[in-house]
């Protein structure tokens, strides 16, 4: 639903303008990626995401966004949230009114490398809520790896836009999490060819629910709750 909701926006809106819309958006629902369905997904589209595209473009752009995802949105089950589901904020002018969403995104460097290691030329994106794993994994990493933070799943559709010589890694540390790894997985397609995804802590039953979902998962590699941030960055350097 993720990648149909961006099309919907870009009938409408550049790329850029597309991104800060599905900001909005978020902010003003209260979280950090699009629902996956149900009554969730339902009251993101018909209002934190239709507000915010009414702020950002005009009414009559975000009626029309509206429309074209209420079929779409019939094929969703209405689903019960799952315990620990966060209550669906309510519509925040004031929150969309606040100024401007900001769109840097901080570029960590890299511990060094161990000696003998060839060059890693991969841009390493990671997404977590915990600013010390991040900052963990950084620094264990090649120097030449240049690490990057995305805080949601609309950040990190940005940075995959951006031009390199080589696919990058995901990182998406699945106990602190800034983006569910199904809402990546539903955005498998869009991913640039060569993108290897590192699944950090997930448990092996949501794993095996998960790798049903792709079409392809041998890209996508399980690393255990119990590694550590050393043993991720070991294995981010050998793909």
């Amino acid at each position: 639903m993720a990648a149909a909701i961006v099309e919907a926006l870009q009938a409408f809106a550049t790329r850029p303008v597309t991104s800060r819309i599905l900001r909005r958006a978020l902010q003003s629902a209260g979280v950090a990626e699009i629902p996956r369905g149900g009554s969730g997904l339902r009251r993101f589209v018909a209002h934190d995401l239709r507000a915010a595209t009414a702020v950002t473009l005009d009414d009559d752009a975000a009626l029309a966004v509206t429309e074209s995802l209420t079929p779409l949105l019939a094929r969703f089950p209405a689903l019960t949230p799952a315990a620990g589901t966060p209550l669906w904020a309510s519509e925040s002018e004031a929150l969309l009114e606040s100024g401007p969403v900001p769109t840097g995104l901080p570029s960590l460097e890299s511990g060094p490398a161990p000696r003998g290691r060839s060059a890693f030329a991969r841009d390493v994106l990671v997404a977590t809520q915990d600013e010390d794993r991040l900052a963990r994994l950084a620094r264990g990493l090649p120097e030449e790896a240049t690490t990057l933070f995305a805080e949601d799943v609309v950040a990190l559709l940005e940075l995959l836009q951006q031009p390199r010589r080589e696919a990058p890694v995901i990182v998406l540390d699945c106990q602190h999490r800034a983006i569910h790894p199904t809402t990546l997985a539903t955005v498998a397609t869009e991913l640039p060819p060569g993108t290897q995804v590192v699944l950090w802590g997930l448990g092996t039953t949501e794993r095996d629910s998960l790798f049903a979902l792709l079409d392809d998962a041998s890209c996508w590699q399980h690393l255990p709750m119990e590694a550590d941030a050393r043993t991720v960055a070991r294995r981010v350097a050998r793909l």
